[in-house]
C-alpha cells in the first residue's frame, strides 16, 4: 500500500496539472488556479471514491501492458439530450447544440453520442403530427451537422427519464398507457424510426434494464427474460425494416447485481457489440466492467461504453439517493481532480479492453464547475443543475474549458498537436450604437478543431469567443477602432491574424437642416420636391420627407437615400395645396432640424366628356361621338363604356379619338354608351352622360310561303318578304324530303321560284330565309310542303279479240295518273319482243285492220298525261285473225247415167261463217268454169244434163260471209258412159 500511496498522487493529478501548465500562458480557455479544497462534509466521500479508483487502477495497471488500442473517443452532446424537452428544437437551443458540437470537435473527440430516449420519435407520443415531424427534421439535420464536422454518430436509445429534475416531457402518463406488449412494440418501432432518420454509425438499443423498469413502470423490463424479449423484438424490427450500415448493441450498468445473466442472455441475440455504463464506482462496480468486457470478448463481441462519469455516492447511499440528488453533487469545482482521475482511468480501461468507443457522459463539466459555498450548498438539486447548465453554456461560448476537459483532450489525442488553425477570413464590422461595435468573420479550420478566437482591438486582446462573431462594448461615440481576430486550438496553437477591419462607432451629432426646398406639380396626384444637401460630421444616410395640408400639420410620408436630393410625392389629392418639409438623417441615425416649409398645388383632374351622341349604323354597329372635357394635364385618351342597360356599363374600348364605332352588337337591341377621358398621368374623369341607340333590326322570316305542284316535274314556290332594318338583297331557298333535313337549294332575288328538280309522286318541304345587304340572314320561314303528281301507270285489263280475218279489236282500262290523261299509245307486233307503235288514240279501244288472216298478233298500250309523261307498257295480250275458208275436201264425182253426174264433198273449214260453195266444171283441169253456187250447208250436187261418153272435171270452192273464197279443191274426174 505504501508504494501505491507514492504512485497514485501523480496518476490522479498529473493530467490535471499538465492541463494547467499547457494553458497557463496566453490562453484564456481555462482557469489556471488549483482546485479548491474539499469541503469537510464531503471529505469522507471524496476519500472513499478516490480509494476505489486507486484500487481499480492497481488491478488495471497490473494487467495492461500500456499499449493504446485505437479506441473511438467520444463525448455526449449534452444539449441534444432528448430529456431536455420540447424546447430543444427552438432556434436558441439549436444554436447552442451547434456551438457545443464545434467545441467538442476542438476537444479532440472523433464522435459524439446523442441520447434519443424512448418515446422520442415515436409518433403516437407527440401532441400532433406536426410536432412529430419537427423532431424528425431536427434529428435528421443534427445527423447531417455531425457528419459535416467529420465526426461519427453514436445514438443511445434507452427511455426518457421520469424524475423531478430531468423529466421535461411528463412521460409518466404515456408510460402508464402502455401494457408490456404495447411497450415492446413501440420500443421496436421507435428504434427503426431513429435508425432510419439519423443513420448512426453505432446505436445502443437497450441499456440499464433496471433504470428502464423504474422509469417506465414496465417491471418486465427489469428482468432478464423481459429485457431479452424486448431486445429481441427491437433487433427483429430493425432486420424486418431492412436497416443496414448501423452497428447495434445492448448492455447494462456495472452496478446491476445480476449483470452477468443479462449479458449472457444478450449475447445469445444478434447484437454487434456489448455496451456498459460505468457511473458509480462503489463495491465491485469497476471490476464488473472488466468482467463484462471479458464475457463479450469470449463471445467474439467488442465492448463499448456509452455512459461514464463519476457518481458521487457513498456506499451507504447506494439505492438511497434519488437520481436528482446524485446529479446535483457533480457541479462543484472541488470534484474536478477526481473527475479527471476517473476519466483517465476509463481511458486506460478502454485501451486495455480494446473498446470500440468510450463516451464521456456529463460533458457540460468540460466548460464549467460551480464554486461550493454558502451560496450554493443549500440550493435544491433543480437550482444547482440549472446554474450549472447556464454557467457551462456561457463558458462554452467564451471558449473556456475546465481542467477536466483539458485532461481528457490530452489523454485521447494520439499525438501532440502542433498545427495552428487557419486564419479567420472575411472579417467585417459595424456599429449601431455609440458605445458598441459588432464583428463577424468566416470560421477557421484546424486539424483537430478550432477551440475559439482571440479578438483584438487596437492591437490588444479584448475577448475570447467560441463563435465567429463578437460584440465589443464600452466604446467611445464616433470613434474609429481597428480589429483583427486570431483562431486557437486546445493545444495552444494560434493562427495568423485575420485582416484588420476598421469600425467607427455611432455618431450622435445631427446633420444641418436641408435648404432650398422647392415643390413642383407634375400631375394631379404628384408634386416633386428638390432641396440642397445637408452636411454632417460623418455622412448623410437619408432624408425624411414630410407632407401636410397646412404648414403646422406635417406628417412623414417618405424616406430617400442621401442622393439625389429629390423626392416624388404620389397619391395626392388633385387641385390641392400641400406644404412640405425635409429632415436629414446621417448614417448613425441622427436627425437634423426640419427645413423651411415650402408649398405647391396639384393639377386639376380631367372632367367628363360632353355631347355624347350614339347613332345606329347597321344591325351590328353603333357609332359614338363626343366632345373632350377640360383637363389640368394633356389628355391621353378615352375609355368607352357600353351596356344593355344604363346601370350596367362595362369598358369595351380605349381610344385617342373623340369617336368610336362599336361592332359585333346584337340586332334590334338598345345599347347604352358613356365615355371617360384620362390624362397623361393616368387620371380618369367622371363618366359622361349615358346615351343610347338601337341597332337596326335583322331581316325577319319571309311570310305567306306557298308551295304548289305544277306538274310531276315542277313545284312552284312563292312568298312575301319579311320586314328588315336593311334592304333585302336575296333569298335562300331550302328544300328537303322531310322537315328535319332541309338543305339550301338555291339563292334568288325574286319572291317566286319554280323547282324543276323534283321527282314525281314525292312530297317536298320548303322554307325561305331572306338576306339583307349586309349579309344578315333572317330566321327560316315556316316550312311548307307540296307533293308532285304521280306518273301515269300502265293501262290494265287489256283484251285483244279477232274481229275478222284481217282485223283484231283491242280494249283496256285506263291506269291511274296524277295528272289528266291525254291519250294512249297502241303497240302491235307478231311477237312479244318486237312490238311497234301503230296508233295513238284517246279512247280505251282500238281496231287493227289489214292484218293477215289466221295470224297471231301481239298488242300492248301506254297511256300519257297532259305533261307528256308516258306510263309503263301494259301487259301484252294477243289474238289471231280469223282463218280464210278452206277448200272442201273429199270431192268425188260419180256418173249416175249417161246424162247425170253426182258430185259430193265434205264441208270446208272457215274462220268466218261459210256463205256458199262454188261448183266449177270443165272438160279439162284448165278449163274449169263456175257451174253453180250452193248454200253453205249443201255438200252434194247432181249435174244434169251432161253429155254421155264425155270426161268432166269438177272443183269446189267455199266462201265466207266476208266474201273470202277458198282455194280450189282437188279436182274430181269422171266420164259419163256412152
Amino acid at each position: 500500500m505504501a508504494s501505491l500511496s507514492v504512485k497514485m498522487p501523480w496518476t490522479k493529478f498529473g493530467f490535471y496539472l499538465l492541463a494547467i501548465l499547457m494553458l497557463s500562458g496566453k490562453s484564456p480557455c481555462s482557469a489556471s488556479t488549483p482546485p479548491p479544497p474539499v469541503p469537510a462534509s464531503f471529505q469522507a466521500l471524496y476519500t472513499s471514491l478516490d480509494n476505489y479508483l486507486v484500487s481499480f487502477n492497481t488491478t488495471l495497471n497490473s494487467q495492461w501492458n500500456g499499449v493504446k488500442y485505437p479506441v473511438l473517443f467520444t463525448a455526449n452532446l449534452y444539449n441534444a439530450n432528448a430529456n431536455a424537452g420540447p424546447q430543444m428544437i427552438n432556434s436558441g437551443s439549436v444554436a447552442a447544440i451547434l456551438a457545443q458540437l464545434q467545441e467538442l470537435k476542438a476537444l479532440g473527440v472523433q464522435a459524439v453520442t446523442v441520447e434519443v430516449g424512448f418515446p422520442m420519435l415515436y409518433e403516437p407520443f407527440f401532441s400532433s403530427q406536426t410536432q412529430y415531424q419537427q423532431f424528425v427534421t431536427f434529428y435528421q439535420n443534427l445527423a447531417v451537422s455531425i457528419r459535416a464536422l467529420g465526426l461519427k454518430l453514436i445514438v443511445e436509445n434507452e427511455c426518457l427519464l421520469n424524475d423531478q429534475v430531468t423529466d421535461s416531457w411528463n412521460v409518466a402518463p404515456f408510460y402508464a398507457s402502455l401494457n408490456w406488449t404495447q411497450y415492446q412494440a413501440a420500443r421496436a418501432q421507435t428504434a427503426v424510426t431513429i435508425a432510419q432518420t439519423m443513420q448512426p454509425d453505432y446505436m445502443v438499443v437497450l441499456e440499464e434494464p433496471d433504470t428502464e423498469a423504474t422509469m417506465s413502470g414496465q417491471t418486465e423490463a427489469g428482468t432478464v427474460a423481459g429485457s431479452t424479449s424486448l431486445l429481441s423484438g427491437i433487433l427483429s424490427g430493425l432486420e424486418t425494416a431492412g436497416v443496414s450500415g448501423v452497428q447495434f448493441g445492448a448492455g447494462v450498468g456495472t452496478w446491476l447485481s445480476n449483470y452477468q445473466q443479462f449479458i449472457q442472455s444478450f449475447l445469445t441475440l444478434p447484437v454487434n457489440f456489448i455496451d456498459m455504463h460505468v457511473l458509480p464506482v462503489n463495491d465491485d462496480f469497476l471490476p464488473n466492467a472488466l468482467t463484462i468486457a471479458s464475457m463479450a470478448a469470449a463471445a467474439g463481441k467488442p465492448v463499448t461504453m456509452t455512459q461514464t462519469w463519476l457518481h458521487k455516492e457513498a456506499d451507504d447511499e447506494l439505492g438511497v439517493l434519488s437520481n436528482d440528488q446524485i446529479l446535483a453533487r457533480d457541479p462543484f469545482s472541488f470534484w474536478a481532480p477526481l473527475d479527471t482521475y476517473f476519466l483517465q482511468t476509463m481511458v486506460n480501461m478502454s485501451y486495455y479492453t480494446k473498446m470500440t468507443f468510450m463516451d464521456a457522459f456529463e460533458s457540460l463539466y468540460f466548460w464549467a464547475y460551480l464554486p461550493y459555498g454558502t451560496a450554493t450548498e443549500n440550493l435544491t438539486p433543480s437550482q444547482i443543475l440549472a446554474q450549472e447548465v447556464q454557467q457551462s453554456g456561457q463558458n462554452m461560448l467564451a471558449a473556456s474549458f475546465t481542467s477536466t476537459a483539458l485532461s481528457y483532450y490530452s489523454s485521447i489525442l494520439p499525438v501532440p498537436d502542433t498545427a495552428p488553425p487557419s486564419p479567420p477570413g472575411n472579417l467585417t464590422g459595424g456599429s449601431t450604437l455609440p458605445t458598441q461595435a459588432y464583428l463577424e468573420w468566416n470560421a477557421s479550420t484546424d486539424n483537430v478543431g478550432v477551440a475559439g478566437y482571440y479578438v483584438f482591438r487596437n492591437g490588444v486582446t479584448v475577448a475570447t469567443t467560441a463563435q465567429a462573431f463578437y460584440t465589443d462594448a464600452g466604446l467611445t461615440d464616433a470613434a474609429t477602432y481597428s480589429y483583427f481576430v486570431e483562431a486557437f486550438d486546445l493545444a495552444g496553437n494560434v493562427s495568423v491574424p485575420s485582416l484588420t477591419v476598421y469600425v467607427t462607432t455611432w455618431n450622435t451629432v445631427p446633420p444641418t437642416a436641408p435648404a432650398n426646398v422647392v415643390g413642383t406639380a407634375v400631375s394631379c396626384q404628384e408634386i416633386n420636391l428638390t432641396w440642397s444637401a445637408s452636411t454632417d460630421k460623418i455622412a448623410i444616410g437619408s432624408y425624411r420627407v414630410f407632407l401636410g395640408a397646412s404648414a403646422k400639420n406635417l406628417l412623414q410620408v417618405g424616406t430617400t437615400y442621401s442622393t439625389p436630393t429629390a423626392y416624388p410625392n404620389y397619391s395626392l389629392a388633385p387641385s390641392t395645396k400641400y406644404y412640405f418639409g425635409v429632415e436629414a438623417v446621417d448614417t448613425d441615425g441622427n436627425v437634423s432640424p426640419m427645413s423651411a416649409i415650402g408649398s405647391a398645388s396639384t393639377l386639376a383632374l380631367p372632367t367628363a366628356p360632353s355631347k355624347p351622341v350614339a347613332t345606329a349604323i347597321s344591325t351590328t354597329a353603333i357609332g359614338l361621338t363626343w366632345a373632350a372635357g377640360p383637363s389640368g394635364m394633356p389628355l391621353a385618351g378615352y375609355y368607352v363604356f357600353r351596356g344593355t342597360t344604363s346601370s350596367k356599363l362595362i369598358q369595351v374600348a380605349t381610344t385617342s379619338a373623340t369617336s368610336y364605332t362599336s361592332y359585333s352588337l346584337l340586332s334590334g337591341t338598345a345599347y347604352y354608351f358613356a365615355v371617360q377621358e384620362f390624362d397623361k398621368g393616368g387620371n380618369v374623369s367622371p363618366m359622361s352622360a349615358v346615351v343610347s341607340a338601337t341597332t337596326l333590326a335583322l331581316p325577319s322570316p319571309p311570310k305567306q310561303v306557298v308551295a304548289t305542284a305544277v306538274s310531276t316535274a315542277e313545284i312552284g314556290l312563292s312568298w312575301t318578304a319579311g320586314p328588315s332594318g336593311l334592304p333585302i338583297g336575296a333569298y335562300y331557298i331550302f328544300r328537303g324530303t322531310k322537315t328535319s333535313n332541309l338543305t339550301q337549294l338555291t339563292t334568288t332575288s325574286a319572291t317566286t321560284f319554280p323547282d324543276y328538280q323534283v321527282t314525281p309522286a314525292t312530297t317536298y318541304y320548303y322554307a325561305v330565309e331572306e338576306i339583307d345587304q349586309n349579309g344578315n340572314v333572317s330566321p327560316m320561314s315556316a316550312v311548307v310542303s307540296a307533293s308532285t303528281p304521280a306518273l301515269p301507270t300502265a293501262p290494265s285489263k287489256p283484251v285483244a279479240t279477232a274481229i275478222s280475218t284481217t282485223a283484231i279489236g283491242l280494249t283496256w282500262t285506263a291506269g291511274s295518273s296524277g295528272m289528266p290523261l291525254t291519250g294512249y299509245y297502241v303497240f302491235q307486233g307478231t311477237s312479244r319482243s318486237n312490238l311497234t307503235q301503230v296508233a295513238t288514240t284517246s279512247a280505251t279501244s282500238y281496231t287493227s285492220y289489214s292484218l293477215l288472216p289466221g295470224t297471231a298478233y301481239y298488242f300492248a298500250a301506254e297511256e300519257f298525261d297532259k305533261a307528256g309523261n308516258v306510263s309503263p307498257m301494259s301487259a301484252i295480250v294477243s289474238a289471231t285473225t280469223l282463218a280464210l275458208p278452206s277448200p272442201p275436201a273429199s270431192v268425188t264425182a260419180t256418173a249416175v247415167s249417161e246424162v247425170q253426174i253426182s258430185v259430193s264433198w265434205t264441208a270446208a273449214h272457215s274462220g268466218m261463217p261459210l256463205a256458199t260453195y262454188r261448183v266449177s266444171r270443165g272438160s279439162s283441169p284448165s278449163t274449169l268454169a263456175q257451174l253453180i253456187v250452193l248454200g253453205p250447208t249443201t255438200t252434194s250436187f247432181v249435174d244434169y244434163p251432161v253429155t254421155a261418153g264425155t270426161t268432166y272435171y269438177y272443183g269446189i270452192q267455199s266462201t265466207d260471209t266476208l266474201g273470202n273464197v277458198s282455194p280450189m279443191s282437188a279436182l274430181a274426174q269422171v266420164t259419163t258412159p256412152n
